[in-house]
């Protein structure tokens, strides 16, 4: 049986509101084979295409492109070559007119959800996508007039849904230069006639482009004064305040206080539904960890994530659609075979919330405007943005001393994680210094390996401790007998100098380091 037959035959079995999980293995079997790779390719865009297109079937493609992508974005360098082929066959069917940008633009959007990145440039069809984009006119009154159109025309698909409709758009917008992004945002912040499109607005002020950002509060603030700030912006601006760099936050308060003069009002934010369950992976070599929250909206159940990253700070969240509980633990499942979910709980995420939210602001990258709608949806309080530095947290994690056999049973036992928890596969290091150490060298595995362990992660002793400290932190259960408490004792070893030699897991990672660096380099 063909790929192609067998998914019509599972979506033909699928009923409305279930999810029938692929047969086991099936993503890593696409990435080994080209051939199915590219059938399932070409099966999505040819279903989506379609003018009545079978949903059952688009949502398994799409499910089953995005295990693939997150696979690829936990892989990393290790999975360079199925990652370049998967590009490259998107930009052949995209050159030789076998997808349109639309699918493209839908194949963004799960990329953008599972880390990985596509590559893909659309700018040049940014022309054919009306009224998305519109074609830029001439005549400004023209173009201010179009463009307030078809921002109108997402809204009305998104069913007045301000995130929805950003969503749709977001990757391309991202992908414009920056003075267009800049003029269509002042067209949104300053217009007179339409509430939703102001608040839509507010993503503006979440734009990687500081000039930007810059731009829009300073909008914000006059439209403030002149009493035409939306209600909702206002009680938003109020909760995105302290996540945003020092250098918005005068402005922030600015408009803020403009707003009260003027009378308008902070309404609530309507009633929050508390998570079910929380589960998270462990945080992968790249600094990046997600978390997902099962929750209860009416009859229906929907899942929620978060994608945090050290260094940057909340790298993107979402909100699912509404589902059956036995769909949605089926997909849950389906991503801890994946990612290898721990259980996780409410406090921790109040504190990983905190932790980054104060990490994007000090590295001066905003959240994702879709944060916004997964904090109304909670019905959590907002936790005060705060660094937890590795000591605090090893400190709760480890209150009392251990006796030193424990600690070097733990040490000794790290030399089984790269079997017993599935993450540990994106474990290794991918900075320039792995290719300053090796290029040029005639050395065998064995020999690189000792090289990176012995002169490279000695360096990266407080990256690693960071990792461990917050994977053991992320749950209550454990991975294949891998307790938190184990996990925390090697953070700490690190943290206070204990010989790399001693500490398996360390030449594991300089092991995997040297095979992604060699497959990335053809030398593998």
């Amino acid at each position: 049986m063909t790929l192609t037959a067998l998914l019509k035959k599972i979506a033909r079995q699928m009923t409305v509101g279930t999810l029938s999980p692929a047969p086991p293995g099936l993503s890593e079997q696409l990435l080994e084979v080209p051939e199915l790779l590219e059938e399932l390719l070409f099966l999505f865009s040819d279903e989506f295409e379609k003018a009545k297109p079978n949903r059952k079937l688009l949502g398994l493609c799409s499910h089953l492109l995005g295990d693939v992508m997150m696979i690829l974005a936990q892989l990393g360098k290790k999975g360079a070559k199925p990652a370049r082929h998967l590009r490259d066959q998107v930009r052949q069917m995209l050159e030789e007119g076998l997808a349109g940008p639309e699918f493209a633009l839908e194949l963004l959007r799960t990329a953008e959800s599972t880390g990985f990145d596509l590559e893909i440039d659309l700018t040049g069809e940014m022309q054919g996508m009306a009224p998305a984009v519109p074609s830029i006119s001439e005549n400004p009154a023209d173009q201010i007039q179009a463009l307030a159109q078809a921002f109108t025309g997402l809204l009305a698909e998104a069913e007045g849904d301000i995130f929805a409709a950003y969503e749709q758009i977001a990757p391309l917008i991202t992908g414009i230069p920056v003075e267009a992004r800049s003029a269509m945002g002042g067209v949104l912040l300053t217009n007179p006639d339409s509430t939703p499109l102001r608040e839509l607005a507010l993503a503006w002020l979440l734009d990687p482009d500081a000039g930007i950002r810059q731009q829009a509060v300073s909008l914000l603030q006059q439209t403030a004064e002149k009493g035409a700030l939306p209600p909702n912006s206002l009680r938003r601006l109020i909760l995105l305040r302290n996540m945003l760099p020092e250098a918005l936050r005068a402005g922030v308060d600015a408009t803020i206080r403009a707003a009260r003069l003027k009378g308008i009002e902070c309404p609530p934010s309507g009633p929050g539904v508390v998570p079910e369950a929380v589960f998270a992976s462990g945080f992968d070599g790249a600094g990046a960890q997600s978390l997902f929250m099962l929750l209860k909206q009416g009859r229906k159940y929907v899942i929620v994530s978060l994608l945090f990253k050290h260094g940057v700070g909340i790298r993107d969240a979402w909100c699912g659609e509404a589902m059956t509980r036995k769909a949605a633990i089926a997909m849950l499942d389906q991503i801890d075979e994946q990612l290898g979910l721990l259980e996780s709980n409410v406090d921790y995420l109040t504190m990983a919330l905190g932790h980054f939210m104060a990490v994007g602001a000090d590295a001066e990258t905003p959240p994702p405007f879709s944060l916004l709608s997964v904090l109304e949806t909670l019905a959590l309080p907002l936790p005060a943005p705060a660094i937890r530095d590795t000591e605090s947290l090893l400190e709760a994690l480890l209150p009392t001393e251990q006796p030193a056999d424990i600690v070097a049973q733990a040490r000794a036992g790290s030399a089984e994680w790269v079997n017993d928890i599935p993450l540990t596969l994106s474990w290794f290091e991918d900075e320039q210094v792995v290719d300053d150490l090796l290029r040029g060298r005639r050395l065998g595995v064995e020999k690189q390996r000792t090289l990176i362990l012995t002169q490279l992660l000695p360096q990266r002793r407080d990256h690693w401790a960071r990792l461990l400290a917050w994977t053991a932190a992320t749950g209550k259960g454990d991975w294949n007998g891998v307790t938190a408490t184990d996990m925390a004792l090697v953070a700490r070893s690190l943290l206070v100098g204990a010989d790399l030699a001693t500490i398996p897991v360390m030449a594991d990672i300089a092991h995997q380091t040297v095979l992604a660096w060699r497959a990335s380099t053809g030398k593998g």
